[in-house]
């Protein structure tokens, strides 16, 4: 009879966890049709050339919350992973983070038609920190400096791991 017990609880628990990550799917694929109806409607029109950031920024929000949403469901074991598919799928997550918020910067600055967007060298060295993060992520599969994946799939933050959520914002 304990056993029942225990195994229902243990069932119980494990509905749980699967009911919310239905909704996080759920809230990820809504969002991802509307940034994709969105990008529809922007692609359509003739664009001024500012409009190529913002349909960037678009595109790779919907490339980072599809690896946002596929990594929860291989860490979840909803669907099956593997160590380098997890070192990918998290390392496009941090890094389209930080591509998206220097895209933004760019357009902003392009529809404030500011002197430091006509200049093509200040946007070059603006990017040092995509460069920067770049950098980081492809020594990072031997230095563990942002993160590390082990053997059993464990994800570990590493000691440089605040730089990944820093970087979108610089």
């Amino acid at each position: 009879m304990m056993v029942t017990i225990i195994d229902a609880q243990h069932e119980k628990g494990k509905l749980m966890i699967y009911n919310a990550l239905a909704l996080y799917i759920e809230i990820n694929l809504i969002s991802i049709i509307v940034l994709l109806i969105i990008l529809m409607k922007c692609v359509r029109t003739d664009l001024i050339p500012r409009w190529d950031y913002f349909v960037l920024c678009i595109a790779l929000m919907i490339a980072n919350i599809g690896c946002d949403t596929v990594w929860q469901m291989m860490d979840s074991g909803v669907i099956p992973a593997m160590r380098w598919v997890d070192y990918l799928i998290k390392s496009g997550y941090f890094l389209t983070l930080t591509v998206i918020g220097f895209m933004w910067f760019l357009y902003f600055e392009s529809a404030h038609q500011t002197a430091f967007s006509a200049w093509r060298s200040s946007i070059f060295l603006s990017a040092i920190f995509v460069y920067a993060h770049v950098i980081l992520i492809i020594i990072n599969t031997r230095t563990g400096w942002l993160f590390t994946i082990e053997q059993n799939l464990h994800y570990i933050r590493g000691p440089l791991f605040i730089l990944q959520y820093a970087f979108p914002f610089t």
